[in-house]
């Protein structure tokens, strides 16, 4: 890919980013209080315009499908899906702890909060052709600091995707429509279905 779109809602942070021709030509990263459904359209359409770009020039949508917030990161994913089938282009889906650990050039644990001392998290060493070193997962804080003493630990969102691209850790959707969010943990709703 050398121009693409890359959203990502399933942190507090609403991100997105637009590289052209390989060059990063667009960049946004907002703190929300829960706000991302009234920001991120006008986001993205500022960003294609911009960039100078039209939706169908991208040479794909590149998406955060979480884990994180539940509301958060099915929005992200279903504009992503939307745009992708309106403009007949491929949709990329990656981790948002991916994302997040690409800031680093050092093995990092990337977390989310999960609350109870409990985290949203995924090991990274992009020095490494197979960079994720611990599946994205609902962890405890106890067992990350037991398991992985060396590393660094990351829970600010400021991607790197030059890295992200370097390292191909991201993978092509092969059905748009079957796409989901990666909750890694039930939601309430399936809770309460499962346990009925």
């Amino acid at each position: 890919m050398k121009t693409f779109l890359t959203i990502d809602t399933a942190t507090d942070i609403l991100y997105v980013h637009v590289m052209k021709d390989g060059r990063p030509v667009f960049e946004h990263q907002e703190k929300g209080h829960k706000d991302h459904a009234v920001k991120l359209l006008p986001t993205l359409i500022q960003a294609l315009e911009s960039s100078g770009l039209k939706g169908p020039e991208l040479d794909g949508i590149l998406v955060g499908v979480g884990p994180g917030s539940y509301t958060g990161v099915r929005m992200g994913v279903v504009v992503a899906k939307m745009w992708a089938k309106e403009w007949d282009i491929p949709l990329f889906k990656i981790s948002t702890l991916a994302l997040m650990a690409s800031a680093k050039t050092t093995p990092t644990v990337a977390m989310i909060d999960a609350r109870n001392q409990h985290v949203f998290a995924g090991a990274y060493d992009f020095s490494r052709p197979e960079p994720c070193l611990l599946k994205p997962g609902y962890y405890s804080r106890l067992f990350l600091a037991e398991t992985y003493p060396e590393m660094d630990a990351l829970e600010t969102f400021n991607p790197n995707l030059e890295i992200i691209l370097n390292a191909q850790a991201y993978e092509k959707v092969k059905s748009i429509d079957d796409l989901t969010p990666d909750y890694v943990r039930k939601t309430q709703a399936e809770k309460e279905r499962h346990d009925s």
